[in-house]
């Protein structure tokens, strides 16, 4: 049986403008206090989809 061992995982939450970046390492979670502004976000957007697309 194939077992796969994940040390971090990154998140963000979003209200479309203001974007908050979060990372969950076993059972701590650290939340980055900063809301960034992250215009345009349609931009910013386009480029991840283009990205999982290449992969």
């Amino acid at each position: 049986m194939w077992s796969l061992c994940i040390n971090s995982i990154y998140g963000s939450v979003t209200s479309g403008n203001l974007w908050t970046f979060l990372k969950l390492e076993a059972q701590t979670v650290t939340i980055d206090l900063t809301e960034y502004l992250i215009p345009p976000v349609e931009e910013l957007l386009g480029m991840l989809v283009w990205l999982a697309r290449e992969v």
